[in-house]
């Protein structure tokens, strides 16, 4: 048996209780959200030019999920269509 999970403090409320998603690597429903921020930049190292462009870029939630089961940790709210991967792309 595993200890409850203690939950880090998140800067919004949290949404109503919702049905556990599988872990990405294993397939166990036996996970578990431990962070939310609704509203957060979908990249966070694309240089943009100006304000308006930076204002306006597309953004997505993220809900950190534990997997108790393999421990993998994983974005459950993660849309791949909102991520950008291109020559802007400034991580080397």
């Amino acid at each position: 048996m595993t200890a409850p999970l203690q939950t880090l403090a998140s800067p919004h409320p949290e949404p109503e209780a919702q049905a556990s998603v599988r872990c990405r690597a294993c397939q166990s429903q036996a996970t578990e959200v431990f962070y939310r921020v609704p509203n957060i930049p979908t990249n966070s190292v694309i240089l943009l030019c100006n304000r308006e462009d930076a204002v306006g870029f597309p953004r997505g939630r993220m809900e950190l999920t534990l997997c108790r089961r393999c421990g993998f940790v994983f974005n459950a709210s993660f849309e791949p269509v909102l991520a950008e991967y291109s020559s802007r792309y400034e991580e080397i």
